[in-house]
C-alpha cells in the first residue's frame, strides 16, 4: 500500500513495502522564480532641484516582479537630505545641500539580483542666484545671493519687465535676478525687504527669500577678497576692481557688458571698471561693486519683516575703512563681538586705493544709520566691495539706490 500526502508543497510518500523508494522533490514558491526589477529614470539626463525644497523624483519604471525589494541603494550617495524609498527607489526629500551635475547610479535589489539606472541630479540656488559659500569666522552659514542686482518684472522669469522699474513693489511686481535692464530703483528700504520676500509666496516657502543682511555682505566681499582672479597688479601692487564708478556713462547699466565707457553699449577697458568679480565657488557676481548702491539689513531679527539699521554714531566724513570703524567702535553693540565685522577686509592694510571703497558715516546721532554698500556709477574710489554708507534715513528713495536678495536654504 502506498500513502502521500501533500504538505506544504512537498508530495512525501509512505510505502508499505519491504523497499524503500526515494523521490527528489523540489519546491518552487514565486519568489524564487522572480527575475531581477526593472527600474529606469526618464529624465535619465537630468533633474534639478532648489535647495532648501522638496524634490519628488519616481522612477519612470519600475518593476519588482512580484518580489519585494531587499535594498534600494545610490552610488555615489545623495546629496544630503534627499535619500531613496525602499519600496520603489523614489527620490525624495529637502536638499540641504548645493551640488552640481552628478550621475548616481540607483540600484534595485530583490531575492533574484539587481539592476542599476543612471540619473542625472543638480541641487542649486534658485534661478538667478548663485551660492556664497559659509563663513564661520562671521557665523554665516552658506547662502543664495542674486547675481545681479535686483530688476522689477512682472513674472518670475523676468520675461516681462516692469514699465517703471522703480518704486514700491506691488501686486505686479516682483523682484529677479536677470541682466536685462536696469536695476530697480527709488525705493525704500522696507519696501526692498518686501519686495524679496515676496518671492517665497512664490517658491511655496517661509522665510528663505530676504534683503541682504551686513554679515552676508560682508561674507560675499570677503569670498571675493580671498579670490586670486579678482586682483591684478597695477605696477607692483594688487588691486581689486570697483565697478562701474567712474560717472561714464553717468548712470547705472543693465549687466550685458563686464565693462562700460561712454554709454552703457559700449565696452571699456579699465581693469578699475570691470564690473564682475568671482567667487570661491566659481560663480561670477555683477555689480558688488559700483553701478548702484544696495541697500543692506544690518541684522537678520525677529519679524524677519522689518529693516534694521546700523550704527547711527559714525563721523560723517569719508574715510578710509579702518579710520572709520575705530571711531564707530563704543557704539555697535550686539551682534558683532568686533569691529572688524562691519566693514574690514580680511586684510586690514587694505585701503581705498587699492579697490576696496571708503565708510561714509552718519551726520545725524541717534538718526539715519540706515546701511547701503558697493557704491554707485559716479562715486570712483568710494566705490568698492566693502564700501559702506550710513548716512541716510531708510525712507530714502533715490535713482542711485537698489537692492540684491538673498536665499537662505
Amino acid at each position: 500500500m502506498k500513502l502521500f500526502f501533500l504538505l506544504s508543497g512537498l508530495m512525501i510518500w509512505l510505502c508499505a513495502c519491504e523497499e524503500l523508494h526515494y523521490v527528489t522533490v523540489t519546491y518552487n514558491t514565486s519568489e524564487n522564480n522572480s527575475s531581477v526589477p526593472t527600474l529606469s529614470y526618464s529624465s535619465s539626463t537630468g533633474n534639478s532641484g532648489i535647495v532648501g525644497i522638496v524634490m519628488n523624483i519616481a522612477p519612470s519604471t519600475f518593476d519588482d516582479k512580484q518580489s519585494h525589494l531587499i535594498n534600494c541603494s545610490s552610488s555615489p550617495a545623495l546629496p544630503l537630505g534627499l535619500s531613496l524609498s525602499s519600496s520603489d527607489c523614489s527620490i525624495t526629500g529637502t536638499p540641504a545641500v548645493i551640488s552640481g551635475p552628478t550621475t548616481y547610479t540607483i540600484t534595485a535589489t530583490n531575492a533574484a539580483g539587481s539592476s542599476s539606472a543612471s540619473i542625472n541630479l543638480t541641487t542649486s540656488c534658485p534661478n538667478g542666484f548663485i551660492s556664497v559659500d559659509a563663513d564661520p569666522l562671521l557665523g554665516v552659514g552658506t547662502f543664495c545671493i542674486m547675481k545681479y542686482e535686483a530688476r522689477c518684472a512682472t513674472s518670475l522669469d523676468g520675461a516681462s519687465p516692469c514699465l517703471l522699474s522703480e518704486g514700491a513693489p506691488d501686486d505686479f511686481k516682483i523682484a529677479v535676478a536677470i541682466p536685462e535692464g536696469r536695476p530697480w530703483s527709488r525705493i525704500e528700504a522696507q519696501d526692498a525687504v518686501l519686495a524679496c520676500q515676496n518671492l517665497n509666496a512664490l517658491y511655496n516657502v517661509s522665510n528663505k527669500f530676504d534683503l541682504i543682511s551686513n554679515t552676508e555682505w560682508m561674507a560675499t566681499a570677503r569670498n571675493i577678497e580671498l579670490e586670486n582672479s579678482n586682483w591684478t597688479d597695477d605696477g607692483g601692487v594688487l588691486k581689486l576692481n570697483r565697478g562701474h564708478s567712474d560717472n561714464s556713462p553717468n548712470t547705472s547699466c543693465d549687466s550685458t557688458l563686464p565693462n562700460v565707457e561712454t554709454n552703457c553699449s559700449t565696452a571699456g577697458s579699465d581693469f578699475s571698471q570691470k564690473r564682475t568679480h568671482t567667487l570661491s565657488s566659481n560663480e561670477v557676481i555683477w555689480d558688488f561693486a559700483g553701478n548702484m548702491h544696495e541697500w543692506t539689513d544690518w541684522i537678520v531679527e525677529t519679524p524677519l519683516n522689518v529693516f534694521t539699521v546700523g550704527p547711527q554714531n559714525c563721523p560723517l566724513a569719508l574715510r578710509e575703512i579702518q579710520a572709520k570703524i575705530t571711531e564707530c567702535d563704543p557704539d555697535l553693540g550686539a551682534p558683532f563681538p568686533s569691529v572688524s565685522e562691519i566693514a574690514s577686509p580680511l586684510d586690514v592694510t587694505l585701503n581705498s586705493s587699492r579697490g576696496v571703497g571708503r565708510i561714509f558715516g552718519s551726520d545725524t546721532p541717534g538718526g539715519k544709520g540706515a546701511a547701503h554698500r558697493g557704491g554707485d556709477y559716479r562715486d570712483t574710489v568710494i566705490s568698492g566691495i566693502y564700501m559702506l554708507s550710513l548716512n541716510v534715513l531708510q525712507t530714502t528713495k533715490a535713482s542711485n539706490l537698489g537692492f540684491r536678495c538673498v536665499y537662505r536654504p
